[in-house]
C-alpha cells in the first residue's frame, strides 16, 4: 500500500470514527479485541482429534503465542467444573458484590448466575480469571457468544438483553458520560441513547452508551424538560394562531 492510499484511507476511517463519536484509540481497541476473538475461535480445534493433532493445530494458528498455559486451555478437553463456594465467594468480594457488566446489586432478585468469559463450549475454564458473576439478564443477553464487539447487534432497533448486554460490554465496566469515572462496582449502569426519540435518534448500538445511575437520571430529567417546553412552545403558537 502506497503512502498515499494509506493516508486517504487512514483520513477516511479517522472521519466515520468521529462520525461514530468513537476516538482513533477505541476504534483501535475495537478492532484489536475483534481480532483477538476471531483468532481464539480459529484456535479451537475439532473436538474429535486426539491430544497431539490438537497441540499441533493450536501452534500453528498462533505461533509464538502457543505458550503452555495457552495449549492447556485451547488444546486439552476439560470437562465443566463446578464453581466452588469459595470461588464464588471471591468473585463478590472482587466485583463489589455487583453485577461484572451492568453493576446491579446480586441480590435473589436478580437471579446472579456465574458466567464463563471464555464459553465452556468454545474451550472456556473454570479458574478464576474465566470467571465473573452477572444478572441473569447480562448472562441471558451474553448468551454463548465472546461479547463485545464479536457479533455485535448492530441492526436491533429494540434493547432486547442481547442489544442491553453488547451497549454496557462495551463499556467495560465505566460510565461513558464525559468526564465521569464512576465504574460497576460503584453504581448500576444503564443504556441511554445519545440522540434521543424526539430528536430523531433510533434505538440502534451506535446510538447508545452507558451511563451510571446519576447520569442517567440528569439526561432524563433534561429531555422531558426539554419536550415540555417545546411541547409548551407548540401549544402556545397554535392558540395564538387561532
Amino acid at each position: 500500500m502506497t503512502e498515499s492510499v494509506f493516508d486517504r484511507d487512514f483520513a477516511e476511517i479517522e472521519g466515520l470514527a468521529k462520525k461514530l463519536r468513537l476516538s482513533l484509540d477505541q476504534v483501535l481497541d475495537d478492532l484489536k479485541a475483534s481480532l483477538l476473538q476471531r483468532l481464539t475461535v480459529l484456535a479451537l480445534p475439532l473436538e474429535s482429534v486426539g491430544a497431539d493433532i490438537a497441540i499441533s493445530y493450536v501452534k500453528k494458528v498462533l505461533g509464538e503465542k502457543a505458550t503452555p498455559g495457552v495449549l492447556a486451555e485451547f488444546a486439552l478437553h476439560v470437562e465443566r467444573e463446578p464453581v466452588s463456594d469459595r470461588a464464588y465467594m471471591d468473585l463478590l468480594v472482587r466485583q463489589a458484590n455487583r453485577c461484572a457488566v451492568c453493576g446491579r446489586r446480586l441480590t435473589q432478585y436478580v437471579r446472579p448466575q456465574v458466567d464463563h468469559v471464555l464459553p465452556v463450549a468454545l474451550g472456556g475454564l473454570t479458574e478464576t480469571r474465566n470467571l465473573r458473576s452477572l444478572c441473569r439478564t447480562c448472562n441471558q443477553g451474553k448468551g454463548m457468544l465472546l461479547g463485545w464487539p464479536l457479533s455485535a447487534p448492530h441492526f436491533e432497533t429494540v434493547i432486547t438483553p442481547r442489544l442491553r448486554f453488547f451497549v454496557l460490554d462495551r463499556a467495560r465496566g465505566f460510565c461513558q458520560h464525559a468526564g465521569c469515572e464512576l465504574r460497576v462496582v460503584e453504581t448500576e449502569l444503564r443504556p441511554t441513547l445519545r440522540t434521543p426519540h424526539s430528536e430523531g435518534g433510533r434505538t440502534v448500538l451506535d446510538n447508545l452508551y452507558a451511563t451510571c445511575e446519576t447520569h442517567y437520571s440528569q439526561i432524563q430529567d433534561q429531555r422531558i424538560r426539554r419536550w415540555n417546553l417545546g411541547y409548551s412552545g407548540t401549544s402556545s403558537f397554535r392558540l395564538a394562531r387561532q
